[in-house]
């Protein structure tokens, strides 16, 4: 149950950041990723990723311990992870990385450790 508290939060938070289409089709500059924190409210631990304007993305579990969450069209480089692990909340790790997607859209990815 608190995994898929975790799960579901993180899928809000990334839905609060905006979906729209891709940038790179509209003609648009590659957004910029901002910040990624997270805090812990009361019983529930919130991982806010905040880009410079809304922007598509996918969520992915590859395995039962971590999560990724991939922005499209996001360029990641100068983002700062404001990530402290906390022993109450069950994130153990934030790690940020701007990779090239297969047809060549720049993608912003944050790997979510649990």
């Amino acid at each position: 149950m608190r995994w898929y508290r975790v799960w579901l939060l993180v899928a809000a938070v990334a839905a609060a950041a905006g979906v729209r289409a891709p940038l790179g089709a509209a003609g648009v500059e590659s957004a910029v990723l901002r910040s990624v924190a997270s805090r812990l409210d009361a019983r529930t631990s919130v991982l806010t990723i905040e880009a410079s304007v809304p922007v598509a993305y996918v969520a992915s579990q590859p395995d039962p311990r971590s999560f990724v969450i991939e922005l499209r069209d996001v360029v990641a480089i100068g983002a700062f992870s404001d990530f402290t692990p906390d022993p109450r909340s069950p994130l153990t790790s934030v790690r940020v990385e701007s990779v090239v997607a297969a047809d060549g859209a720049r993608v912003a990815r944050v790997n979510v450790g649990l």
